[in-house]
């Protein structure tokens, strides 16, 4: 189970047990928070590795896709294979020399062969930044 980092401060998070319930056909069954927490730390450090992140808020409600295969001919209903949801989040960092940054960032769940065995890739699109001022 992955455990809150407790220096990451996290803001304004709206536990969903709809995001939780489509997140467990994907075998995500850690709590979702968590696994953003962690999984924008490792992604932020492949590009800074002394980066330090200070808090991640949570912006806005969750964006979902979903796909599959018709369960029968003319069915509306579906084998689930593919689901992306995503996360508006705003993140304040530390690089190693101290200073400090604003990101406005798009997380992603990434699933697919949730009908197979399910592959979860994290993803995190940085749509905008600057440097705080000291």
């Amino acid at each position: 189970m992955i455990e809150q980092n407790p220096s990451i401060q996290l803001l304004d998070f709206v536990k969903s047990d709809a995001t939780r319930d489509l997140l467990a056909h994907a075998g995500i069954t850690d709590d979702y928070e968590m696994l953003i927490q962690s999984n924008t730390l490792d992604i932020l450090r492949r590009s800074v590795p002394e980066c330090e992140i200070e808090s991640i808020r949570f912006l806005g409600p969750e964006g979902c896709r979903a796909g599959g295969i018709p369960i029968e001919e003319g069915s509306s209903k579906i084998i689930l294979q593919e689901l992306n949801i995503s996360f508006e989040l705003e993140i304040i960092a530390r690089a190693g020399d101290e200073r400090r940054y604003h990101l406005s960032v798009t997380f992603e769940f990434d699933c697919h062969e949730l009908d197979r065995q399910p592959k979860t890739a994290f993803k995190l699109t940085v749509n905008g930044q600057g440097e705080i001022a000291a």
